[in-house]
């Protein structure tokens, strides 16, 4: 089971490449320089996220709570509230995604598959905090959607 979505490939290959998870032992300075590279991806190209032979990839419990209190914030959420609230929201949200990326313990193609995962959420994170009422409802459906699929690919 495959699904693609659009991503900068040069970008992703390089967080991909040179950027592993960070560990605690890592410096403050390499932390904040990983996740500004994480950020600065664009939505030009595609990335396909595809399972274990089958099988879902086993996470780390750290990503597996992150992504509960993600979609636990979405639940609790009114669309229909004021942008502000939504801008909020999505800055709650772009928290536990770095916290996600900081705790990642993950390592070879699973570490890949989990990246491929998250980095698609950057786009519903900025669309959130769009002047335009239907475009930060879209958003929001879209990541709620995609966060209900993490457990199509993550154990």
């Amino acid at each position: 089971m495959k699904m693609k979505y659009r991503l900068n490939h040069f970008v992703l290959g390089s967080l991909l490449i040179f950027i592993g998870c960070t560990s605690e032992e890592q410096s403050t300075d390499n932390e904040e320089t990983r996740f500004e590279e994480i950020h600065s991806f664009e939505e030009s190209s595609e990335v396909v996220i595809s399972l274990n032979k089958g099988e879902r990839w086993q996470a780390n419990l750290e990503t597996t709570e992150g992504i509960g209190q993600m979609r636990t914030k979405m639940d609790g959420f009114n669309q229909d509230a004021e942008l502000t609230e939504y801008q909020l929201l999505s800055a709650e949200l772009s928290a536990d995604f770095a916290l996600i990326f900081k705790k990642c313990t993950l390592t070879g193609p699973a570490h890949d598959q989990l990246h491929h995962y998250l980095l698609p959420m950057r786009i519903y994170f900025k669309q959130m905090k769009s002047s335009d009422l239907e475009e930060r409802r879209v958003a929001f459906n879209s990541l709620l959607e995609w966060l209900n699929e993490y457990e199509v690919y993550f154990k």
